[in-house]
């Protein structure tokens, strides 16, 4: 430390107040001091940290047993951690050990140590010591009793052990135990589970965002109230404007149903049909109870599942019985692959079956990261698959409940459209009235209302003349035989072939018959693929009923 400064109260102070001179050179030769024996202290540790370094790095390269990190900066670090490991080294020298360094360097004699160990003491010959310090100050350099000297041998062993920690990266990583293939597989699945949980969470903000569900769910409404307005807006014997009133709202809600059909459920609705003769039976009664509940609006049933599944990775990652992992692993695995089964081939919604793909690759990759980790339930891996597949269970239910809403939706319009269609058959026979229907709300109390006109109207419910009349042969009429006076006149030939011999046989008959039953048969996938409203369905189907699969006679 430097040599402190006293007052100038007695004569032994005032000539210590005067020699300012030989301080400065005692505190100056201290500092170059204190910098050359932190220096070569640096290069101390730095030899033994990057030994140190280079001697891990080398079991790592060759083992494989553990990683560290292969960052330039980090072999970098080693000569500033030795640097300050120097600075920060106890026992640094002192005014004492200056004071020596100046009486070595410059042959004084012990001149200067005397006089630190003799400050602030009292002495009547202490005058002469100080005025003689004083006076050979002047012609002392710091520099020179105390120069920064480097050890050359000491140096060239940090030049070359600075080569080694640098050329030591260029060691191949050799992985005899397996241990850096894990560890990369574990990275990589680390990496595909961030990205994973990345695009879910896009995808929840982006539903969040456009209120999808919502949104759809007022556009519907709104066409029924339209049609409802409509209905109610009618009036008795005016067949004309009502049919106006009907067509307009007609139009809108038949867009509706074709927006949501063709957008959202056009695969899902096509399953119906295939799904209970694929997955009627077996295995796969679940999926097909998850398909029915899906078009008829609900994800109970799938959800549950999602859950199942979440409860038993928790316990596949916390238990130790390797019997019970072993179970819990076969179970996962087969309640997921029936949900990518679902997803992929039942489903019929893209985003959807994106979800529950993400969900089920998650789940895999915690599954498969707890049996690793031996039941280690902090293990990085399983913590994070698990967290990424609970994101992307939401984001499922989230889709689930679009699905959900949207099968709902449709539902609601199908009825509408067919009430629709009764309202048009009570107005055609002038029955039709806003009046009837005044204070009516849901559209099952306007069905149920058209229902009781329509059976009021007629006794077996149907609109005719009345049913069959009844046949009187003794009755007379107009009727006249003719023959009809069709001109007969002469046309132009263009080719006639004659032949002689039997002709090819062919049962008419029966392809008559085979062709009205083919058009029978593909009728339904016809009406969905040209995504017709249920309204009409069946007017078409009941035109294509009346069609006789016996050809009339003489042909």
């Amino acid at each position: 430390m430097p040599i402190p400064t006293q007052a100038a109260e007695t004569p032994a102070a005032q000539t210590q107040a005067a020699g300012a001179r030989w301080r400065r050179l005692v505190n100056r030769t201290l500092r170059r001091l204190r910098w050359s024996v932190a220096g070569r202290r640096g290069l101390y540790a730095f030899l033994a940290l990057g030994g140190f370094y280079c001697g891990l790095f080398l079991a790592a390269r060759l083992t494989g047993l553990f990683s560290l990190p292969t960052n330039v900066w980090v072999p970098a670090l080693l000569p500033v951690a030795g640097l300050l490991i120097g600075a920060a080294w106890p026992h640094r020298p002192g005014p004492r050990d200056a004071a020596r360094v100046v009486d070595r360097g410059a042959a004084t004699h012990d001149l200067y140590l005397t006089m630190v160990l003799l400050e602030g003491s009292a002495g009547e010959y202490q005058p002469l010591v100080a005025a003689k310090a004083e006076a050979r100050a002047a012609t002392i350099r710091p520099r020179e009793v105390a120069p920064l000297r480097i050890n050359r041998r000491l140096a060239a062993f940090a030049t070359v052990l600075a080569a080694l920690v640098a050329g030591v990266h260029l060691v191949p990583q050799f992985d005899p135990f397996g241990k850096v293939a894990a560890a990369e597989e574990t990275r990589e699945e680390l990496r595909q589970i961030e990205e994973s949980k990345q695009a879910t969470k896009e995808r929840l903000a982006k539903i969040e965002r456009e209120n999808l569900s919502d949104t759809q769910a007022k556009e519907v409404k709104e066409a029924l109230d339209q049609l409802k307005a409509a209905m109610k807006g009618t009036q008795i014997k005016a067949r004309q404007a009502n049919a106006k009133l009907l067509a307009g709202a007609q139009k809108t809600v038949a867009g509706e149903w074709r927006k949501i059909s063709s957008e959202k459920l056009s695969e899902l609705l096509s399953k119906s049909a295939m799904a209970g003769q694929q997955m009627g039976n077996g295995s796969g009664a679940m999926p097909k109870k998850w398909l029915d509940e899906l078009q008829a609006g609900s994800t109970e049933s799938l959800k549950k599942e999602f859950a199942a599944v979440q409860r038993d990775l928790e316990e596949l990652a916390k238990t130790q019985d390797p019997a019970r992992k072993a179970e819990l692993a076969q179970k996962i695995r087969e309640r997921l692959d029936a949900l990518a089964q679902f997803a992929e081939e039942q489903s019929g919604s893209k985003t959807l079956a994106a979800a529950l793909k993400r969900t089920q690759e998650q789940m895999r990759m915690a599954a498969k990261a707890a049996e690793a980790a031996s039941g280690d339930p902090k293990d990085p891996a399983t913590e994070e698959a698990l967290k990424g597949a609970a994101e992307s269970t939401k984001l499922a239910d989230k889709e689930l409940e679009q699905i959900a809403q949207s099968a709902k939706d449709l539902k609601d319009l199908e009825q509408a459209l067919s009430v629709l269609q009764m309202a048009k058959a009570l107005n055609n026979k002038d029955l039709l009235s806003g009046e009837k229907v005044e204070g009516l709300k849901s559209m099952d109390e306007y069905e149920a209302m058209y229902a009781k006109l329509m059976k009021d109207a007629t006794p077996d419910g149907e609109f005719g003349e009345g049913g069959t009349a009844e046949e009187k042969d003794s009755a007379k009429s107009k009727f006249k035989t003719e023959l009809s006076k069709s001109q007969i006149s002469k046309g132009k030939v263009l080719l006639t072939l004659k032949t002689k011999g039997m002709g090819e046989h062919a049962d008419v008959k029966e392809q008559y018959r085979s062709a009205v039953r083919d058009v029978k048969q593909g009728l339904s996938e016809a009406i969905l693929r040209e995504e017709i409203p249920p309204g009409y369905h069946e007017g078409i189907k009941g035109y294509f009923d009346s069609i006789e699969e016996t050809p009339p006679a003489g042909k």
